[in-house]
């Protein structure tokens, strides 16, 4: 990622429910004025006005979801993973989402 001129970008690896991280991190504050309005975590609250639950969950938390059933290759994995020709980010924190297919044994 790169800044452009119309103005400054950084990219922070923190987990969304610690938004204490986040905001404590110096790139942070050297890319965002946090004297003016900005967002940090506000997905969960656009969700709930779209009538869309979300929960932030870790891969850990997702996996648990499939106790007893038998994973599909490649298990749980960010969502782009699943068709990596798509394009996109596939990287350990793709998309921020999880993804599984689990089996009935």
């Amino acid at each position: 990622m790169a800044s452009h001129p119309a103005g400054a970008t950084a990219f922070i690896q923190e987990d969304f429910r610690e938004p204490g991280k986040i905001l404590a991190d110096p790139a942070l504050r050297a890319t965002l004025d946090l004297d003016r309005p900005v967002a940090v975590a506000r997905a969960r609250q656009a969700g709930q006005q779209g009538g869309i639950t979300y929960v932030p969950r870790s891969q850990a938390e997702v996996a648990a979801f499939f106790g007893g059933l038998d994973l599909v290759q490649p298990g749980v994995v960010p969502v782009q993973a699943w068709r990596p020709d798509a394009g996109g980010p596939v990287g350990p924190h793709g998309s921020g989402f999880w993804c599984a297919v689990g089996r009935k044994p």
